[in-house]
Order: structure tokens, then C-alpha cells, then sequence
């Protein structure tokens, strides 16, 4: 696991406290922050997915939710579509400024 500053340290801190609320208050129901899957989490797996790229230790109530993200079939679908996609940013593209609805 490498160090990645102070600054991620409190962003993964934040989410995974986020993480451990709703499965307390909510998630009896299931694997998932409201029990079932719902669409919050399909919003965190982009999270999720960086979390485990990036090898970003957690703790344990928060890996099994990532585990259950990532063995849910919406997830393995997005992820599969992803690693197929041939699309891919030019050097040219990266320095330009980003279109300005999206700012």
C-alpha cells in the first residue's frame, strides 16, 4: 500500500465514514449502503472501483461493501464494457481547457 498524502488519506477517511453510517442506519437489509442496491450505489462505484485499483486500504465494513459492488452484476457489466472500450484521449486533448457546462 503506498502512501498517497494526507490530503487522500482524509478524502478515503470521509467516504468510508460516509460508507459505515448508512450501512449502520440503513443497510440491515442487505450488502449494500441501503440494503439493497439502489443508486447510490451505482454513484460510489467509480469510487469503488478507484479504491481498488489503486490498492487504497479500508476497513473491514467498508471492504465488504466494496466486495458486494463489485460482485454485483450492474458493476461487472460497466467494468467489462470499460476494459473493451478502444476510445482513448489524445496527447492533444489533455492540455485543452475543459468544456465550460462542465466546470
Amino acid at each position: 500500500n503506498k502512501d498517497r498524502g494526507e490530503e487522500c488519506a482524509k478524502d478515503v477517511a470521509r467516504i468510508t465514514e460516509i460508507w459505515n453510517q448508512a450501512r449502520k442506519r440503513f443497510g440491515a437489509g442487505g450488502e449494500f449502503l441501503y440494503g439493497e442496491f439502489s443508486a447510490a450505489d451505482g454513484m460510489y462505484a467509480p469510487i469503488v472501483a478507484r479504491f481498488e485499483g489503486y490498492s487504497i486500504e479500508v476497513d473491514e465494513v467498508s471492504r465488504r461493501y466494496m466486495n458486494a459492488v463489485m460482485e454485483h452484476p450492474a458493476y461487472q457489466e460497466w467494468r467489462n464494457e470499460a476494459l473493451t472500450e478502444t476510445w482513448v484521449i489524445g496527447e492533444e486533448e489533455q492540455d485543452e481547457e475543459p468544456i465550460e457546462k462542465y466546470r
